[in-house]
């Protein structure tokens, strides 16, 4: 999503208050090996359709909504994170 602040806000005002609103994606793992996979990744990325590894929705999401929590998967490649919208 090239916009995915406003994609997100989007997706939180047709939510009901009290309802969570949900992101799982790819992403660099944290510390030294995040920091090796990033030249590899970003050559990947220019020849596919992935996503900006800079970019953090997670983020958005923690000022977008309350109750906000996260989960990294396999090494920190991986997160699902939720808020609910505020009542």
């Amino acid at each position: 999503m090239p916009h995915h602040r406003e994609v997100l806000q989007h997706a939180r005002n047709q939510l009901r208050p009290g309802k969570p609103l949900v992101i799982m994606d790819a992403k660099l793992p944290p510390g030294l090996s995040g920091k090796l996979l990033r030249a590899p990744c970003l050559w990947v990325m220019r020849l596919t359709v992935l996503g900006n590894p800079d970019l953090r929705p997670w983020d958005e999401l923690r000022e977008l909504t309350d109750d906000f929590e996260m989960q990294e998967q396999l090494f920190g490649t991986y997160y699902i994170c939720r808020g609910r919208k505020p009542a």
